[in-house]
């Protein structure tokens, strides 16, 4: 039994029993001629067809290097789909094939480079700079995907011009995270990306109103697990957590306070009902919540008087005397 062909060298003749290419003079098979595109019968040489088109694997080489073997680069880059006429653009080489720069290859690339659109430019600036910005906030690629479409939205609106470009990256970034219910607070994002804070408030309400996105502000359940996990505490103490922050919202005890601050009160409370190693301080509270220790004192002032209403499931009315006095 002969060996099957090498991909990388195919015959230049196959034969083929299909009935349509029988021979109509001697009836015999026709072999696929590939190199000159036609059917030619085997026995008595009559062309039966021409204009073959080869419809196997395309295994020519289109590198620049003379080594041999197959080139997996043949079929050129992936698409964009952030940048319109990602499938037809042309990137010119700024230097030859061994790294030199070579002669006329710079200003073509110049050239080519001036006739992409702005907005495409910018698009991919804003790309770049949500990809270094997801990487240092740890968000996932979903998340990131989420800014870089409400970034193009805003672009193809047309509303870019005389903005803050680095604070609507800043604002898409934030809107993506709310978005996908991804844990961020305002502060954090801000201070990551060195933006002023009012600059990503104005951008951010503009794409709130462009997009006509949601601006509910997210609840202290989706913080709850990364201040935990940041503090080092079990899972038994985030649920208690969990539940004595969701009773604080169903009492109305702290209408108007961020987020982030009934979770650093809900934490204070959890874990002086447990004590023992898994009691906190209030500035490393503070700290991981990203408010003032005096926010935080100020916070559970508030709510110690009905203190009695907050107590988890699993804890006795003997263990609020371990709380300290508000």
């Amino acid at each position: 039994m002969d060996a099957p062909e090498s991909p990388g060298t195919p015959s230049e003749f196959t034969s083929t029993d299909a009935p349509e290419t029988l021979c109509p003079r001697c009836h015999n098979f026709c072999n696929e001629d590939y190199r000159n595109g036609k059917y030619v019968c085997e026995r008595c040489g009559l062309v039966v067809k021409t204009q073959l088109i080869d419809t196997r694997s395309e295994w020519r080489t289109f590198s620049d290097s003379h080594d041999e073997g197959n080139d997996p680069n043949r079929v050129g880059g992936p698409q964009n789909p952030w940048i319109s006429d990602s499938t037809l653009s042309t990137t010119m080489a700024r230097t030859d094939a061994a790294g030199h720069a070579a002669q006329g290859f710079q200003q073509m690339s110049k050239f080519q480079g001036g006739t992409t659109s702005a907005s495409d430019r910018n698009i991919m600036n804003a790309i770049r700079e949500i990809d270094a910005m997801g990487a240092k906030m740890g968000l996932s690629d979903a998340t990131k995907n989420i800014a870089k479409q409400c970034y193009k939205e805003m672009e193809s609106k047309s509303t870019m011009r005389g903005r803050n470009i680095k604070a609507m990256v800043v604002a898409t970034v934030f809107a993506a995270c709310r978005q996908a219910h991804v844990s961020r607070t305002f502060k954090e994002v801000c201070s990551m990306s060195g933006v002023p804070r009012k600059d990503v408030t104005h951008a951010y309400k503009h794409v709130i109103r462009t997009l006509g996105l949601s601006s509910q502000t997210a609840g202290p359940e989706q913080y709850l697990p990364r201040f935990c996990s940041a503090l080092r505490l079990p899972e038994s103490v985030r649920q208690s957590v969990q539940e004595v922050a969701q009773k604080i919202c169903e009492l109305g005890l702290l209408g108007g306070r961020l987020p982030t601050a009934i979770c650093a009160a809900s934490l204070y409370i959890v874990v002086h009902l447990h004590g023992g190693p898994t009691i906190r301080s209030a500035k490393d509270i503070a700290d991981t919540a990203g408010i003032a220790e005096s926010t935080l004192h100020a916070t559970y002032k508030e709510i110690y008087a009905q203190r009695e209403q907050l107590l988890p499931r699993g804890f006795t009315a003997e263990k609020l005397a371990q709380l300290p006095v508000g």
